[in-house]
């Protein structure tokens, strides 16, 4: 057995504490005591089940989703709106909108509407100039399913590109359903506030969509999928150096909570869990959890789940927050290991 000098040991025993201090890592990732694990059972205990993209995830029940969200599929940028009425309203809308562009002229006195096409009663594609000196197009698509409102947006540059993208909504148009906000589908497809996209892209899709919690009105969680390309971004563990780098003299001020690899549904997970101080001279958590995925896959995208608290919830030097440090780990471990990939979602 090699033996191990005693200054050896010393000297191996300061390095790592002063390893810790100066990045104030904490060894132990601050167990709850029982106050604080009780505090969190309404956020922890029964929670419900939510679709992001392709994927589940369980949420606190009183959590309330943030926003309509922002969503790419492919060729375009989608969003999704409730319209209530029939295709008589649909219909009046459109009519307002091309006439609110055709009244509109770019330098030369073209009018900025340059292309309007009806696929059916309810699917419109509208293209208008992009500035004033008439380059560019910006080309929006108008579906109406039932209550909902589907809006496809891009930016071409010459014909061909406003060719493609009428091509590319006349594919999708049969894809595109409502789905209730909180409803779990069980077959393929991409959900959104209010739809899902039962079909699949070869340009992959984009995801990013959080949530917010009532009573910690400066807590916001957000969860973001994005299928990768041929290149796959190392993660942000991976990236430690360059983002320490990046940070210069402000390192010293960084709290380090948590630096962990973390195995979630099957694949591989980073995380680096943090406070800082904010400009109000409260604290600031940020929290984040990074999946490089895999590239060209719907199944195993890059996935990026980010915490924030700030203001009173997240307290001061002199002020503790409504939420404390062993708080804020339970309810970040409660919601990061239960994503997953829905199933018939692929």
């Amino acid at each position: 057995m090699m033996k191990v000098s005693k200054k050896r040991f010393v000297a191996a025993g300061l390095f790592i504490v002063a390893l810790l201090v100066y990045f104030h890592i904490n060894p132990i990732a601050f167990p709850a005591n029982a106050e604080e694990k009780k505090n969190m059972e309404p956020y922890i205990q029964n929670m419900k089940t939510q679709c992001y993209g392709r994927f589940l995830v369980d949420v606190p029940q009183e959590s309330t989703r943030e926003g309509n969200g922002s969503y790419e599929y492919g060729f375009g940028k989608v969003s999704v709106e409730l319209q209530a009425g029939g295709l008589q309203h649909f219909q009046a809308y459109i009519t307002g909108l091309e006439k609110d562009l055709a009244s509109q002229y770019i330098r030369n006195g073209a009018s900025k509407l340059t292309h309007a096409e009806s696929f059916s009663d309810s699917g419109k594609l509208l293209a208008s100039y992009a500035n004033e000196a008439g380059i560019g197009f910006n080309m929006l698509g108008l579906v109406k399913k039932e209550n909902v409102l589907f809006k496809v947006t891009a930016n071409g540059s010459d014909k061909s590109d406003l060719d493609t993208f009428s091509r590319n909504l006349q594919e999708l148009i049969p894809y595109l359903k409502p789905l209730a906000d909180d409803a779990i589908p069980t077959g393929p497809g991409f959900c959104m506030n209010g739809g899902i996209i039962t079909a699949s892209h070869k340009n992959g899709e984009y995801y990013s969509r959080g949530f917010t919690l009532p009573k910690l009105p400066g807590l916001y969680f957000s969860f973001t999928s994005n299928v990768n390309r041929d290149k796959v971004w190392p993660g942000i563990l991976d990236r430690e150096s360059s983002i320490l780098k990046r940070w210069g003299e402000l390192v010293s001020l960084v709290k380090t909570l948590r630096k962990a690899r973390r195995t979630i549904d099957g694949s591989e997970a980073q995380e680096w869990l943090m406070r800082y101080p904010d400009d109000d001279g409260t604290y600031k958590y940020s929290f984040e959890l990074e999946i490089p995925g895999k590239p060209h896959s719907l199944a195993e995208p890059n996935i990026t789940v980010m915490m924030t608290i700030i203001g009173k919830d997240a307290g001061s030097e002199s002020e503790p927050g409504n939420i404390t440090e062993a708080e804020a780990l339970l309810l970040w471990d409660a919601v990061t290991s239960t994503i997953r990939l829905r199933p018939g979602a692929i």
